[in-house]
């Protein structure tokens, strides 16, 4: 799917005098008007934040030449005065080397047109007796036949009462709060369901859904399913039920038999 990508840019400079860092696509302005990158300047705060987007892993952050400006300081970027200029004139003019008046920092919304993965279908969320959880499964070969090969899966729970969101650490299957300091590993690209029974809540109700990474990156998230509801009653142990687990993976994988 051919969708726009569109992101935030915090950029901040010590004085006025310092340029943001980019120059415009003259031509593109003068034939319709938009306002997309044309040059970049590696030491300029706009070359810093692409520095800082690589170090974190955050390469699709990157501001790179054709992105166009949407908004700046929430202003849509189309109006025929210069974005980030609060304290100037209302005069018009052509947008020059990306420069504002402006003191201390600008927040720049960017847009690209970018490839992703189709949405794979809902999943299906269905209750774990045996350890009161809960058991998403997905039709993993039907998902991956609209995509170019997965990579990986990423899984998330929603309670119904509360709205917590959970991701599922593809690692140890446990839910793990949505937090944005947080990682989790994705789920298995081979997997076709998780069993769910660290970080759930007995007798509450949650709905799933999925998202598939291949090399085009992640797809969207799936459509949420319908809910299933985690039992009020354990039987058998956590134990038994990770190695019931690790066995029907080993066992799909390969790796072992009965």
């Amino acid at each position: 799917d051919k969708l726009l990508f569109a992101f935030s840019v915090l950029l901040a400079r010590p004085d006025p005098r310092t340029v943001w860092g980019f120059d415009w696509n003259q031509q593109a302005y003068v034939k319709n008007g938009c306002r997309s990158i044309h040059t970049i300047h590696g030491s300029s705060p706009l070359g810093r934040w692409n520095t800082w987007q690589g170090l974190r892993g955050r390469p699709d952050l990157k501001v790179c030449v054709g992105d166009q400006l949407l908004k700046a300081d929430g202003k849509w970027s189309f109006a025929e005065v210069e974005v980030c200029a609060d304290d100037v004139g209302e005069e018009t003019m052509v947008p020059s080397e990306g420069s504002s008046h402006r003191y201390g920092g600008a927040i720049m919304d960017f847009g690209r047109w970018v490839v992703r993965p189709s949405r794979p279908p809902a999943p299906r969320i269905d209750t774990w007796q045996q350890s009161a959880g809960l058991r998403v499964s997905w039709v993993g070969a039907a998902a991956a036949a609209e995509v170019a090969g997965p990579l990986g899966w990423a899984l998330c729970l929603r309670d119904t009462e509360l709205g917590q969101w959970y991701a599922v650490d593809g690692a140890t299957g446990r839910a793990e709060k949505v937090l944005l300091s947080k990682d989790v590993s994705a789920v298995h690209p081979e997997e076709s369901s998780v069993v769910i029974y660290d970080g759930l809540f007995r007798g509450r109700s949650y709905v799933a859904c999925i998202a598939v990474l291949t090399n085009f990156g992640w797809s969207s998230f799936s459509f949420l399913s319908k809910p299933g509801t985690t039992s009020t009653t354990m039987h058998g142990s956590r134990s038994q039920t990770r190695l019931a687990s690790l066995a029907q993976l080993l066992r799909r994988r390969g790796g072992g038999g009965e």
